[in-house]
């Protein structure tokens, strides 16, 4: 079970902060995997948006940074489309985030549905997702 502690998910074990001497007994807490929260964004411009016009999609991904949630920059982020009425995603391309971890993306309207935007989890990173619903006018 993961559970937020001191702004760290940590796998399994709770860890309160207190220092403990290395050769304590209660300082041998075995192997655990820290990892970081992410958190992404994502807005689709137009909305609506007529059939065959362009469509823009952006947003930004976050990361858990010294404590506090900056900007990722370097990082890829999937951008993926599901056509309204269809049962799975299908990728459209990857982008990589810029300054301040913001991203970017034109493309052109052909169907209604719903736009995600996906960071995925790495060894040490909790993946995230975004969507957008986009009708046509």
């Amino acid at each position: 079970m993961r559970r937020p502690v001191s702004d760290v998910y940590v796998d399994g074990k709770e860890c309160s902060g207190v220092a403990l001497r290395p050769t304590a007994p209660e300082a041998r807490l075995g192997s655990f995997r820290v990892l970081v929260p992410t958190s992404l964004t994502l807005d689709a411009t137009p909305e609506p948006v007529r059939k065959g016009a362009p469509l823009s999609l952006a947003g930004t991904l976050l990361r858990l940074n010294q404590g506090a949630m900056q900007g990722y920059q370097g990082a890829a982020v999937v951008i993926e489309f599901r056509a309204a009425g269809a049962s799975a995603y299908a990728p459209v391309t990857t982008v990589t985030t810029g300054a301040a971890g913001q991203y970017s993306l034109r493309v052109t309207a052909s169907k209604a549905g719903t736009w995600r935007a996906r960071h995925v989890s790495t060894g040490d990173q909790i993946g995230s997702s975004a969507t957008d619903t986009v009708a046509l006018s």
